[in-house]
């Protein structure tokens, strides 16, 4: 009996993928954490998480037996329309339009008077940062 190997050759290979007893691949997967394999949860961090979400799905829940279905759909067409921005990729967009639509105008949290790392003064190319929005490469035309 002969054995015949296989007509075609496999060309791709998986990267990032490891069998059970192989090292993580720390290139293509980053480094592994421990802290989301071993703890769970806290109950009251999973409520902190989905806060934002739940409030929203309440809010809607309401004005969609108040004023009718099209006001929840109104309300997302609004904040996906103010949450586009138009500015150029050098000069931060604080979203002052959407956080008046959700509220966050009239809260102060620590990202209101915290330093930022978006708000540094960091002197960027703005031609640079176009043609790297727009997928231009120089002198591939």
């Amino acid at each position: 009996m002969r054995i015949k190997p296989a007509a075609t050759v496999p060309t791709e290979v998986a990267v990032g993928v490891s069998d059970t007893y192989a090292a993580p691949d720390a290139l293509a997967g980053g480094l592994p954490s421990v802290h989301h394999t071993v703890a769970a949860q806290h109950p009251v961090e999973v409520i902190q998480n989905n806060w934002q979400a739940t409030r929203d799905n309440l809010q809607f829940g309401v004005q969609s037996l108040a004023f009718g279905s099209h006001m929840p759909m109104r309300l997302q067409m609004e904040r996906s329309v103010v949450a586009q921005h138009g500015r150029l990729p050098v000069l931060p967009s604080s979203h002052l339009g959407l956080e008046i639509l959700t509220g966050k105008d009239e809260t102060l949290e620590f990202e209101d008077y915290l330093a930022e790392p978006e708000l540094a003064n960091v002197q960027l190319d703005p031609h640079a940062a176009m043609e790297h929005k727009l997928q231009m490469l120089p002198g591939r035309h």
